[in-house]
């Protein structure tokens, strides 16, 4: 048996998500740098980046994975005038990944999926309107409402919460922990490259803008907290990991200077609070934070 095959289950699957991450993010500067011409690298940018969609499609856990730490990742590109971003796509190869487990598979959509899609679509809907303008209102549809709304049933279908939460929140708290720590970084005035920062004062870390960055911060918080209180012991590294994403992560999310999402952190936080109070055996945890301002 080799080293690989000796680690944890859980532990090879956060390692193989990583993996396709990286080569994600070397698509994702290969295909998208405007330094870079046409040419093989271009073309290895591309394969990467097909990879990593096949391998989201192909394996429920992988992809799982791969989602949640592609989203503190914000890599895009122009295609044809379109602008396409890795998150976005990878959200619709999961959403595939449940159909095909529902059409051919053995998966089932939960009985209870009812409510917590009502809540995700209330907030959905809530960012919508109050967040920043990104886009037209089919863009804003599709961003906030539809993708995110499909990955979450998604996970119902494919996710046993029972088995998977100790590596859901490995990976929430993986991916806080390195997003945190970039914009931490840049706001100790690390700004060199890809940290140099947009607006002078704040910390947008790998964001296009502090608000941004701020949206993904405050419900990340917010369910790193939830998972912590709720995940088992079986979290690899949970003691030091779990908390250790939490500190960090406020203390960008203060870098940012946003009081929406500051607010919308503490509301999250309440909420959170209540649930844990009314249902000692949470094992999920949903946090609707408003977007920032």
């Amino acid at each position: 048996m080799n080293r690989a095959q000796a680690l944890p289950l859980d532990v090879r699957t956060l390692l193989g998500a990583a993996l396709a991450v990286a080569c994600s993010a070397a698509a994702g500067v290969a295909v998208g740098s405007p330094s870079i011409g046409p040419g093989s690298l271009q073309t290895v940018g591309a394969l990467a980046a097909v990879g990593v969609v096949v391998a989201t499609v192909a394996h429920a856990r992988v992809g799982l994975v791969i989602v949640i730490l592609s989203l503190g990742l914000p890599l895009s590109t122009d295609a044809g005038g379109v602008n396409i971003h890795l998150a976005h796509v990878l959200l619709a190869a999961y959403s595939l990944r449940a159909v095909l487990e529902l059409l051919f598979g053995h998966g089932r959509l939960p009985a209870n999926i009812g409510i917590p899609s009502l809540v995700v679509a209330l907030g959905a809907v809530v960012a919508s309107l109050a967040g920043p303008r990104t886009g037209g209102s089919l863009y804003s549809l599709l961003d906030v409402v539809a993708l995110p709304l499909a990955a979450g049933v998604a996970t119902a279908i494919l996710v046993d919460v029972r088995r998977d939460l100790p590596l859901i929140a490995t990976a929430v708290a993986a991916g806080l922990l390195l997003t945190s720590l970039t914009a931490v970084l840049q706001a100790s005035g690390f700004t060199i490259g890809p940290l140099a920062a947009v607006e002078e004062g704040r910390a947008n870390g790998l964001f296009q803008h502090p608000n941004v960055l701020s949206g993904y911060l405050a419900p990340q918080i917010t369910l790193t907290m939830g998972l912590a209180a709720c995940a088992p012991p079986r979290v690899p590294f949970g003691p030091i990991l779990l908390p250790a994403a939490v500190l960090l992560g406020v203390a960008a999310l203060v870098f940012t200077l946003s009081r929406g999402a500051l607010l919308g952190l503490a509301a999250g936080i309440a909420i959170m609070i209540v649930l844990l109070i009314a249902r000692r055996q949470v094992t999920a945890v949903l946090g609707v934070v408003p977007a920032p301002n």
